[in-house]
């Protein structure tokens, strides 16, 4: 209850201080103008935990799969509120249309211009907002009350979280997915009022430096052809990889963003349990181990199960993984492995893990059992050191 009359008394108070500024608008006939740009240079010069991919090709190297529309959040300090102000959607890149692409560091950023009052602001771009990368939430417009800075752990909103997969029940029942990266970053700016509304400060450009809000768990398949084990590759059939990821009640899963663009926890119901689903790429690949492997791929060409997740910078995920479960094309084959696997989620950061067949019948139809790579310390392989950083946007025919 107090609660609500806490947001009921801000609204008034936003309500108030719009029609304040709308009669000092008549009397100048004055907006400042404000362009907002968007800044990847640092994600470019791969100075979040990625390296450099060592590439000898002639095109740009892919460096990112996003889809192509952000959003921009404008929120606005009234007394100790933080309130909505606006809220657009946007495309990243110019004529790259709706759908997903591989970004590079030659595309140009779209920028944001606006007519603003004088206040203090914040902007928070989040990207994804377009084919359906995350969902939503659609409570977010102008008015909402998000913070409250008198009250102490104020439950932000989420902006964006994990999309359930509920298509092809075979595969991905309870997944949940990201579809491509995710970016964010927020900037706090003010809005100067003089005589004349001009801002005496900042007018022209806010630049918001967008930083990856998400890790990549990378899992392949080792393609083995000498007869000992039922062999992965044949005639280019895809691969649909489910595992459960679980994890302890201290560390839960980070669940998506809140309006600032910073890790989000359902205050409700926090994730240990995580069903992970991705897709791999019906071609081998070459790994640093000059071995032939299928890795999972972003390609616009599959049926986009990413292996993204949200993830902290502050928090370290401890996981074990188990039931994972390999279908080869719509159930021509199923691979499970039997044991179970820890590994360390970290933020911004590739890891991942791969298998092999066997020639080892399972109950029940078309099954074989799976093991785990390792190396000759039986310790298993991290998929990050397998292949390029950015391997999975820069495959054969990409």
């Amino acid at each position: 209850m107090i609660r609500k009359l806490t947001i009921f008394f801000a609204v008034i108070l936003y309500v108030s201080a719009c029609q304040k500024d709308e009669t000092i608008l008549k009397e100048n006939d004055k907006n400042v103008n404000v362009k907002i740009s968007l800044s990847m240079n640092e994600f470019m010069d791969q100075e979040t935990g990625y390296t450099l991919m060592k590439s000898t090709r002639a095109n740009p190297v892919n460096r990112c799969y996003t889809t192509n529309g952000f959003a921009t959040i404008i929120t606005k300090k009234i007394d100790h509120y933080w309130i909505v102000d606006t809220v657009i959607h946007k495309e990243l890149v110019t004529g790259k249309g709706t759908g997903s692409f591989y970004l590079t560091d030659q595309h140009i950023l779209n920028d944001v211009s606006l007519e603003m009052r004088p206040g203090t602001y914040r902007v928070v771009i989040i990207t994804g907002k377009a084919f359906s990368t995350w969902s939503w939430n659609d409570q977010i417009k102008k008015g909402l009350v998000v913070e409250d800075t008198d009250i102490t752990d104020y439950p932000v909103p989420f902006a964006c979280k994990y999309k359930a997969n509920n298509q092809n029940g075979f595969t991905n029942t309870d997944s949940l997915t990201l579809g491509t990266e995710v970016f964010s970053g927020m900037k706090q700016f003010e809005v100067k009022k003089t005589e004349d509304l001009h801002s005496d400060v900042i007018v022209n450009d806010v630049k918001v430096e967008l930083l990856r809000k998400v890790s990549n768990y990378r899992m392949a398949l080792r393609h083995i052809t000498d007869g000992t084990v039922e062999p992965f590759h044949i005639g280019g059939q895809k691969y649909y990889i489910m595992a459960q990821f679980n994890t302890k009640k201290d560390t839960p899963f980070c669940q998506g963003l809140n309006i600032w663009g910073d890790p989000w926890y359902n205050p409700d119901k926090k994730m240990t349990s995580w069903w992970y689903c991705t897709e791999v790429y019906p071609d081998l690949v070459k790994g640093k181990d000059g071995l032939d492997y299928l890795v999972n791929s972003p390609l616009p060409t599959l049926r986009q199960y990413s292996s993204y997740m949200f993830t902290d910078p502050k928090v370290e995920v401890p996981i074990t993984i188990s039931s994972v479960k390999i279908n080869k094309g719509y159930n021509l084959a199923e691979f499970f492995y039997l044991g179970s696997v820890t590994d360390t989620i970290k933020h911004n950061n590739i890891r991942g893990i791969a298998f092999r067949s066997s020639l080892n019948d399972l109950p029940g139809g078309y099954y074989f059992e799976l093991f785990l790579e390792e190396d000759s310390n039986n310790i298993p392989i991290n998929t990050a050191t397998l292949f390029d950083d950015f391997i999975e946007y820069n495959l054969p025919d990409q």
